[in-house]
């Protein structure tokens, strides 16, 4: 049995990574976002990984940070009990990623949630589409940089029986953008 850092050591000098290290028993490797089907193809369908199940995709968003967002994909490997975490990064003028859907079937949901609450774009995904927020949402509620109001008000007037839209304007003066506490 492989110990974790022998399999990342093995892991670096074979697919394009720009490091990898060992969190909680768990292997991380850290890749560009280019490389992400690549990888999870390779991890998926190689004798000596087969992470064929993938348990979660999430989203980060570093508002300071060069590389804004960050994606993390959970892979699980049943054969040989293990779990690797790829990590992934897209700086916002390059907000997109390859979709692993060809995969894994199950990454559309995930693809879709973080589409619809980050705007993160994943290329080759065909069903884009919004799944938590309204088709008229405009924006994504869980940036850093989204309003805590969002952009529109919506009411309801009892006497005209009809829905009225207000649009906000608020500053983002009050939001504090401390990245080194866990509470924003």
């Amino acid at each position: 049995m492989l110990s974790l850092t022998h399999l990342g050591k093995i892991l670096f000098k074979i697919l394009p990574l720009e490091s990898f290290y060992v969190y909680k028993n768990e292997l991380v490797l850290v890749s560009s976002s280019l490389y992400v089907n690549f990888i999870c193809k390779f991890l998926a369908m190689h004798t000596y990984c087969q992470f064929k199940i993938l348990t979660s995709i999430s989203a980060v968003d570093y508002f300071t940070r060069l590389n804004r967002f960050e994606v993390n994909y959970d892979l699980l490997s049943i054969i040989f009990n293990l779990r690797i975490r790829l990590k992934s990064f897209s700086c916002e003028a390059l907000n997109y990623f390859p979709s692993i859907v060809n995969i894994h079937p199950s990454a559309n949901w995930w693809e879709r949630e973080i589409w619809d609450l980050f705007g993160i774009f994943f290329i080759y995904n065909l069903d884009l589409r919004r799944l938590l927020t309204d088709y008229g949402f405009v924006g994504y509620p869980l940036r850093k940089d989204f309003p805590f109001n969002g952009y529109v008000d919506l009411s309801y007037n009892t006497l005209n029986k009809s829905f009225n839209y207000t649009v906000l304007e608020s500053s983002q003066i009050s939001k504090n953008f401390n990245t080194y506490s866990v509470w924003f």
